[in-house]
């Protein structure tokens, strides 16, 4: 099962440091999300990353009411439908 994680870099030892903190996150499979914000003089960047998780062991005996509640709930997108919406908004 695919996870989405999110993280926001920032560097209070100058821009120099706070570059080499994105590089790093982008070489180790990080994507920004939106561009570089400042706050109180120091530089923030929001970032996202898809992980694989362990899949959670679920009961296969379902009651009637437990299918149609999982009916009327949204699924869960896949890893591609997720790293899609990911691209398109950075």
């Amino acid at each position: 099962m695919k996870k989405l994680i999110y993280k926001v870099i920032v560097s209070d030892k100058g821009f120099e440091d706070f570059e080499a903190k994105v590089s790093e996150k982008l070489n180790q499979g990080w994507k920004p999300i939106g561009g570089i914000v400042f706050n109180h003089s120091f530089p923030h960047q929001a970032m996202a990353k898809l992980i694989e998780v362990a899949a959670e062991k679920t009961n296969t005996t379902k009651t009637a009411q437990q299918d149609k509640t999982a009916a009327q709930q949204p699924r869960e997108l896949t890893a591609n439908e997720a790293m899609k919406r990911l691209s398109d908004i950075t």
